[in-house]
């Protein structure tokens, strides 16, 4: 029999979340939040990334953890209002009974940028050709809808086994683009704090 879940936290192949989702294998964590690779039991067992926020800490980390679900939450708009290939579908999204929210997006097949460079450690010019393509639709897309990634880096780029297409992920710290130039509202950086990767 299969475990049920609610909090999100240390689950277990074969845990059930939100009802939904089956839990296969742990893909990474961090502070605030992991990824899982899971089976969505609402659309034939298809394989998805469901990625879930950590919950509530305790109140004297609650200001770090606001951002975070406010990011959480940007995440989710972003990838959904986007409509290309080039960047993971979101398939779901939601709070489960625990209050954990969590977003369910297309599971990609592949291997990061990061790790094919490490591995061959030089990429024959087509196949980085193809990889700057697709990158350059991802991010045109992206603007087209206000939105700027601002944490591209190698990590962030997949490449499928399969095929060879791009997709760029993690917009968990995507901004709109009067907030990145300053022409817009209050943005979810402070003056002196750097946000995505410094040496990108």
């Amino acid at each position: 029999m299969s475990e049920k879940h609610e909090s999100g936290a240390g689950m277990k192949a074969g845990t059930i979340f939100a009802q939904r989702y089956e839990i296969d294998r742990l893909l990474g964590e961090g502070t605030f939040g992991a990824v899982y690779r899971a089976y969505d039991m609402s659309n034939g067992h298809e394989m998805i990334a469901l990625k879930i926020l950590a919950p509530k800490p305790a109140a004297t980390k609650m200001e770090p953890f606001r951002v975070s679900a406010r990011r959480f939450q940007i995440e989710i708009e972003t990838t959904g209002a986007l409509s290309t290939p080039r960047v993971p579908m979101l398939v779901g999204s939601g709070v489960d009974r625990a209050g954990t929210r969590y977003m369910a997006l297309e599971y990609v097949d592949g291997r990061s940028l990061d790790q094919l460079i490490s591995r061959w450690r030089r990429l024959d010019f087509p196949v980085i050709a193809k990889i700057i393509e697709h990158l350059l639709e991802a991010l045109r897309e992206t603007h087209a809808i206000g939105m700027v990634h601002r944490d591209i880096k190698p990590q962030n780029i997949m490449v499928k086994r399969e095929t060879g297409d791009t997709l760029l992920i993690d917009y968990g710290i995507a901004s709109t683009y009067q907030n990145v130039t300053g022409m817009q509202g209050a943005d979810l950086t402070r003056d002196g704090v750097a946000v995505g990767t410094l040496p990108y």
